[in-house]
């Protein structure tokens, strides 16, 4: 049983690359969030002549404290319960970064050191590529933050396996499926006025809609959108499974 766990561990992030869509604007005074909001299933009939698709609501869009976050497998327990244990106690997004980027290291590095002995082949696929990303939002300071983080894993000399992150502040940045800067150029984000709240809430909602049409087996279903300003958070859609 604990062997299945930690091939499933491996494969995760692959599974969660198809099944989560977010995008993201930051202009410095406000971020623009949108994000796809189901899960897909598929259900063979025994006689393999019919398949159902389910799908499972997920708020990918999540809050822990004053603080928001978009994880790339938004079903992870796990993260999240360690997120909020850690939002209770930081002071603002610095803290809870640093603190995450600790605890998550350790934790995923136990996890591949005990998948590159037992499931060597499925360890193979993850070296030295992203296997998870985290996206802390929020406003402090005067402006508007969009923290990305990506945890790899890699070889270690000394130690069998070595987890490294990487952290980042982009303009722009997307989760899952075709990369954000095939679709959006950075010289067209707009920052201030009621004009760019409009561009870049479109920017945002039509990069996920254009993805979800583009693998409908994939992803699909009601779009969140949501702005942060130094006002404050405010919903420009949302559904009611997350209200």
């Amino acid at each position: 049983m604990k062997l299945f766990f930690q091939t499933l561990l491996i494969l995760l992030p692959f599974f969660s690359k198809s099944q989560c869509i977010a995008s993201a604007v930051n202009t410095g005074d406000t971020v623009f969030i949108a994000a796809d909001s189901r899960l897909v299933e598929f259900v063979t009939e025994p006689n393999r002549h019919r398949q159902d698709t389910l799908f499972q609501t997920t708020c990918k869009i999540k809050f822990a404290g004053k603080f928001n976050f978009v994880l790339s497998d938004p079903d992870d327990t796990t993260r999240i319960n360690i997120i909020q244990k850690i939002a209770a106690s930081a002071n603002n997004l610095q803290e809870l970064t640093a603190r995450y980027l600790e605890i998550m290291k350790s934790m995923i590095a136990e996890h591949y050191r005990f998948a590159k002995e037992h499931n060597p082949a499925e360890y193979k696929m993850v070296i030295d590529k992203p296997v998870f990303t985290t996206w802390f939002l929020g406003y402090e300071n005067n402006k508007s933050r969009l923290i990305s983080i990506h945890f790899y894993v890699n070889n270690g000399v000394k130690k069998p396996v070595v987890v490294s992150a990487s952290t980042e502040e982009p303009r722009f940045d997307e989760i899952c499926n075709l990369k954000w800067r095939q679709l959006v150029d950075p010289h067209n984000i707009i920052a201030g006025g009621r004009a760019a709240d409009n561009s870049n809430v479109e920017r945002v909602r039509h990069t996920v809609t254009w993805q979800t049409n583009m693998f409908p087996r994939q992803t699909g279903g009601p779009i969140d959108v949501l702005i942060i300003t130094k006002a404050g958070k405010k919903w420009i859609q949302q559904k009611n499974e997350c209200r």
